[in-house]
C-alpha cells in the first residue's frame, strides 16, 4: 500500500499563520486545530479497535500493538467494544461516519478561516478589576 503523506507540522503553521492576524488569534486557531487533529486520530483508532474486537482480536493482542497491556488497553478502548454493545444504544457504523465527516468539515473550515482575510474587529474594552469591585 502506498504511504499517503500527512501534512507536517510546518505546512499546518502555514495554514495557521495565513490567517494574517494577531498572535493571540493564531494561538487560538492552532489549539482548535490540534484539537481536531486529535480527535480526527482517536476516532480513527477507535474504529480499527471495534473492527479487530468484532474479527475476534484479543485484549492481549491489540495491548501488543500499542505497546501497552492489554489491561490498559482495554480500560482505554473497553467502553466501545462492540461485543459488549446491546443493540439499543449502540453505535452504528453510519453514526461513526457522520461524527468523522463532521471532525473533517470542521478541520476543512479552520483551514478554510485560516486562508480567508480578516478585517480586525475592535475589541470591546475590557472592565478592570477595579471598575467590576468598585464601580
Amino acid at each position: 500500500m502506498p504511504r499517503r503523506e500527512l501534512p507536517s507540522v510546518d505546512d499546518l503553521a502555514t495554514v495557521v499563520r495565513g490567517a494574517e492576524q494577531g498572535a493571540s488569534e493564531r494561538l487560538e486557531l492552532a489549539i482548535a486545530l490540534g484539537r481536531e487533529l486529535n480527535e480526527t486520530g482517536d476516532a480513527l483508532i477507535e474504529r480499527f479497535v471495534s473492527e479487530a474486537r468484532a474479527d475476534k482480536l484479543s485484549w492481549t493482542e491489540i495491548g501488543r500493538s500499542f505497546g501497552t497491556s492489554k489491561q490498559a488497553a482495554q480500560k482505554r478502548y473497553g467502553a466501545g467494544d462492540v461485543r459488549g454493545r446491546a443493540g439499543r444504544g449502540a453505535t452504528t457504523a453510519q453514526q461513526i461516519l457522520a461524527e468523522a465527516a463532521q471532525r473533517a468539515r470542521g478541520i476543512r473550515q479552520v483551514a478554510r478561516l485560516a486562508h480567508t482575510p480578516h478585517t480586525r474587529r475592535p475589541r470591546e474594552p475590557r472592565s478592570s478589576v477595579f471598575e467590576i469591585r468598585f464601580g
